[in-house]
């Protein structure tokens, strides 16, 4: 299979009419190489990106930004150390984005960016992004709280204020000659519906690869299996005998017993592999 033909089906030629839920993050779109195929065929792109650079750098027109996006193991540094072995290092510069430092915190959320972004005729790769900005301190409230923002200006639209931003500072960039390829690994964002009156506190990965979640609103544990995991791809509702325990806290032992606590003075225990769960009352 020629490598052209496989990353055409991974371009975007219309941004505005794609969504990334119409897309199957396991399709493989007919590419099932064995491993010495696969090597040949990664041999053969390290080749091309290496012609591609010297051209790139004898231009001096264009810069190439790389943008690396994905939670921890999902093949980030696999791409750097094995894809991009053939460039010269001399032209290409990997930048990691962790914890802003306190002097990027006096600074706008974008402008840690734009002091590392590649010059002309030259390859920068980020080894996770601005994209942090609207996933992980989305999650975090306190990450955001760091960033010293006017307390006016943090609202129920700052998210969507910050996609706008970041869009229009990759435009910026791209009339300006950089050629941005961003590799988000199953980065998309969904929602799940828990029902009418839920009150989810709190998220675990169970044994099974489960989320399991203590469900406040309906007093219930709350365990539900992504899409292309193992088992029913549904929310499954396990109710606590104990009216009103207002759950807050749960972990799982070696044994495989999810063991929760409530509010309402609750401690109890779950074995999902019974299916079955028992409640009391804690002795205070």
């Amino acid at each position: 299979m020629k490598l052209y033909s496989i990353a055409k089906r991974f371009r975007i030629d219309r941004p505005d009419k794609f969504r990334l839920s119409a897309h199957d993050p396991a399709e493989c779109y007919g590419l099932t190489a064995d491993k010495k195929e696969a090597k040949a065929m990664l041999a053969e792109g390290i080749e091309r990106l290496s012609e591609l650079q010297e051209r790139l750098y004898a231009n001096d027109r264009w810069s190439v930004l790389i943008v690396l996006q994905a939670m921890d193991a999902a093949g980030k540094d696999s791409i750097i150390k094995h894809v991009m072995s053939g460039i010269n290092p001399q032209g290409c510069e990997v930048h990691s984005f962790k914890q802003p430092s306190a002097e990027e915190l006096q600074h706008d959320f974008l402008w840690r960016i734009a002091q590392r972004l590649p010059t002309s005729g030259r390859i920068g790769i980020f080894n996770r992004s601005h994209y942090e900005e609207v996933l992980t301190v989305r999650v975090h409230k306190e990450l955001l709280a760091r960033q010293k923002l006017p307390k006016q200006l943090v609202g129920k639209d700052i998210w969507q204020q910050r996609f706008d931003g970041i869009r229009a500072f990759e435009r910026h960039l791209a009339r300006n000659g950089t050629l941005i390829l961003l590799d988000a690994r199953d980065a998309g964002v969904s929602d799940v519906d828990l029902g009418p009156g839920a009150a989810p506190h709190g998220v675990i990965v169970g044994p099974d690869g489960a989320a399991w979640v203590n469900e406040g609103g309906q007093n219930a544990i709350a365990r539900y299996m992504p899409t292309g995991s193992r088992g029913p791809s549904k929310v499954q509702l396990f109710m606590v005998p104990k009216a009103d325990a207002n759950l807050n806290t749960a972990v799982f032992d070696k044994q495989g017993t999810l063991w929760f606590t409530g509010q309402g003075g609750v401690i109890g225990r779950f074995e999902p592999v019974n299916i079955s769960s028992r409640a009391q009352k804690k002795s205070l």
